[in-house]
């Protein structure tokens, strides 16, 4: 069970999120709110939650000094909900202790992965945030830890190898791994990157230029 606290600005598709979030069975939101003092106050008092979700649209407040403050009260990890972002924006709000990034059309599988992950202290970025940010003027550092922890070495390897058609047991052998060991990277990759399948993880590699 994920117990979170729940920050957003109130509008339509805030209250989509939230619903979703609602009807899952393994998250639990122990506080909802639309103001920021309110959480604030709340996160100094309490303690027996898992993570913060907050969207980053409040207006009058300085959004990425607000994740900031969120992330300093007791140090659990904090998500962004949002519409757009971009490279600039991404590496502030990681700087300032955000380690999930969701849109607020996530899908229902894309919620879970994210708060499994971001849960046990790893970086989720949602697939349409990254689809964004790929195909933007700008470009992410190779060395930026963000990318780093989204795409490891190992699971980097293992996906090229994948897109060549190698089995779990030809990958293992390759890379001196366990079979059981390639298959867990196989669908951690599956899970970051928000597809169904081993084909569409292979598609939305080349698509996004993770793979030449």
């Amino acid at each position: 069970m994920i117990r979170t606290v729940l920050l957003e600005n109130s509008h339509l598709k805030s209250a989509n999120i939230f619903k979703k979030l609602q009807d899952r069975h393994d998250i639990i939101i122990c506080n909802y709110s639309n103001n920021p003092d309110e959480t604030l106050s709340y996160l100094a008092t309490e303690s027996k939650y898992d993570l913060i979700i907050s969207s980053v649209d409040f207006r009058g407040v300085e959004n990425i000094k607000l994740i900031s403050k969120l992330n300093k009260v007791d140090k659990k990890p904090t998500l962004i909900l949002t519409d757009h972002l971009h490279v600039s924006e991404l590496r502030e709000y990681y700087r300032s202790g955000a380690s999930g990034f969701l849109s607020f059309n996530v899908n229902d599988e894309a919620i879970g992965s994210c708060l499994k992950l971001v849960r046990n202290g790893q970086v989720f970025l949602d697939q349409e945030l990254l689809v964004e940010i790929l195909n933007s003027n700008n470009e992410i550092e190779v060395s930026h830890p963000l990318t780093m922890h989204l795409f490891e070495e190992r699971e980097m390897l293992v996906l090229k190898l994948i897109s060549q058609g190698e089995t779990n047991c030809q990958i293992a052998e390759q890379l001196f791994l366990s079979t059981r060991t390639v298959e867990g990277i196989r669908n951690m990759l599956i899970m970051k990157t928000g597809v169904k399948n081993t084909a569409s993880l292979v598609s939305f590699a080349f698509r996004n230029r993770i793979l030449k």
